[in-house]
């Protein structure tokens, strides 16, 4: 059964000649788009020329795949073929059933607010 997914990737810290390869990398996993990079974070230094790597994309984790699975499978595959420790941070949002909150104002809100009103204009 197929799970629909929205997947974040940040990668943080790492030679900046790693961008294009983690970008292709990253998208052989999930179909991700507009990389954000970022070159500055307050307060720290930009000791490997480039501070970090920001994207998002939806599909479906198939194949009885996990989170957890996929997430593992990510990450072992950039180190690998990056040759170094990437800090990777990776949020999944499962969209079929994402929590909800229902609002509803009832009369006695209605009243309320139509008093405070009324009492404004004069």
């Amino acid at each position: 059964m197929s799970r629909y997914y929205e997947m974040r990737l940040r990668i943080d810290r790492f030679p900046t000649v790693l961008v294009e390869t983690i970008k292709t990398v990253a998208n052989e996993h999930w179909d991700f788009s507009d990389w954000l990079i970022g070159r500055d974070l307050p307060g720290e230094s930009r000791i490997h020329g480039v501070t970090y790597l920001e994207t998002s994309g939806t599909g479906f984790l198939a194949g009885g795949e996990s989170e957890e699975e996929f997430v593992y499978k990510l990450t072992h595959t950039l180190w690998d073929v990056c040759k170094c420790y990437l800090r990777i941070e990776v949020t999944t949002i499962y969209l079929d059933n994402p929590p909800t909150e229902v609002y509803e104002l009832d009369k006695d809100a209605y009243v309320m607010w139509r008093a405070r009103k009324d009492k404004e204009c004069q």
